[in-house]
């Protein structure tokens, strides 16, 4: 995450013209909520990661998702959640049925990206 904030927004951008919204996504070690929310807000740099299994974050709220729609298979929820810096979240878990294995991902991508593709964008990052 340091070498993250020592680059410029700019480059973090790679380009994009101004009002497209650019997606990181990053390992565990890459969490900094505050930093996160910061560059989300001025600079449309949104970030997707695996959540730490010690994160202890309390839940806001519950999106709706339809979980009828094939894209959302293996989606087992999609909510709100304050982390420890006082930032509100996305956290999605999901079950992969290929590996029988269940992740967390954390993301502060906004509620019209469907649970089951940031599931599949963490897939093919």
């Amino acid at each position: 995450m340091s070498a993250l904030k020592r680059t410029e927004p700019e480059d973090l951008r790679r380009g994009a013209p101004k009002g497209r919204k650019v997606l990181w996504i990053w390992d565990k070690a890459g969490i900094d909520f505050a930093q996160w929310h910061k560059w989300k807000r001025a600079n449309g740099i949104y970030f997707l990661s695996l959540a730490k299994k010690n994160m202890r974050p309390e839940t806001l709220a519950e999106w709706n998702w339809d979980p009828e729609s094939p894209v959302n298979r293996g989606v087992l929820s999609d909510r709100e959640v304050s982390t420890t810096a006082h930032v509100s979240i996305r956290q999605v878990r999901y079950h992969d049925p290929s590996k029988d294995t269940e992740f967390t991902f954390i993301t502060n991508l906004p509620t019209s990206v469907p649970p089951g593709v940031v599931a599949q964008l963490y897939r093919m990052r």
